[in-house]
């Protein structure tokens, strides 16, 4: 089956492949390849909430054991992920000023 990194995978794939012409108005480089490195990050990090969490797949539902898993999950994850993007734009400042 698809999992959630496969699938973030294939849309940073076309997503890639849809600015090679660089024509008009594509977007900073340096922009567009920050933004691919976060989507597959936070890709990542859901697939790998999927995969820590959800354990049953005879049933059609999530229990509620696991959808609380998946909502601690991605809560501690994403502030994690603001943070490291937080951090990293701060960097870029940095760098730029030399």
């Amino acid at each position: 089956g698809i999992n959630a990194e496969d699938m973030g995978n294939k849309y940073l794939l076309e997503k890639e492949m849809s600015f090679g012409g660089m024509g008009g108005g594509a977007p900073n480089m340096q922009d567009e390849f920050t933004q691919m490195a976060s989507m597959k990050m936070m890709f990542s990090v859901i697939g790998g909430c999927f995969k820590d969490c959800v354990n049953n797949f005879s049933a059609d539902q999530l229990s509620a054991q696991e959808k609380t898993c998946l909502a601690n999950c991605t809560k501690r994850s994403g502030a994690a992920f603001e943070s490291m993007s937080r951090l990293q734009g701060q960097l870029e400042k940095r760098a730029g000023q030399f």
